[in-house]
């Protein structure tokens, strides 16, 4: 990285932490619909574009955010409303349209739809190997039951006396 620029390598980089190279190509292209100096498929940005996109994914995680803790709950349209509103100052600093905001807030709630898709199917996948391990429990403390149910009733057979009893209380013939 020179004192002006950063590479593409390095501008992923900076931001992988909290973001896919998808959303990342996503936001440059979001830039580049509104400001025709920025290319996105660049081998090196301006720090100022650096800075710009990150700000602006910082910004619209931390307005997605602060709108789900204020009862933004829902359809994805109401809390972006409501985090455009929230965000309306900082936009007219960072120096964004709010169309451009939107496509953030969609690229950055894509993020947490897909995190919260995970940690469902992790969830889901969870549940099914627990059930499937008490089934298997069941079935073999059945099966042991059973097993013993029929070495009880072998013993029975076997005992001379109780096969007597058993023959004249119920009028068997041997």
């Amino acid at each position: 990285m020179s004192d002006n620029t950063f590479t593409r390598a390095e501008l992923f980089e900076l931001l992988s932490a909290s973001y896919s190279p998808q959303q990342i190509i996503a936001g440059l292209e979001q830039l580049a619909a509104s400001d025709p100096t920025v290319d996105p498929n660049a081998e090196e940005f301006p720090v100022e574009i650096s800075d710009r996109l990150e700000r602006l994914f910082n910004l619209a995680q931390a307005t997605l955010d602060k709108s789900k803790l204020l009862g933004g709950s829902g359809n994805l349209a109401n809390i972006q409303t409501g985090a455009m509103d929230m965000a309306t100052e900082q936009l007219q600093l960072v120096g964004v349209s709010r169309e451009t905001f939107k496509a953030f807030l969609d690229i950055v709630a894509g993020k947490t739809v897909a995190q919260a898709l995970a940690v469902h199917e992790f969830e889901q996948e969870l549940f099914d190997e627990i059930t499937s391990e008490l089934d298997a429990r069941s079935l073999q403390r059945r099966t042991e039951q059973g097993f013993d149910e029929i070495a009880f009733i072998y013993q029975l057979a076997k005992n001379p006396e109780i096969r007597q009893q058993i023959t004249q209380e119920y009028g068997l013939k041997t």
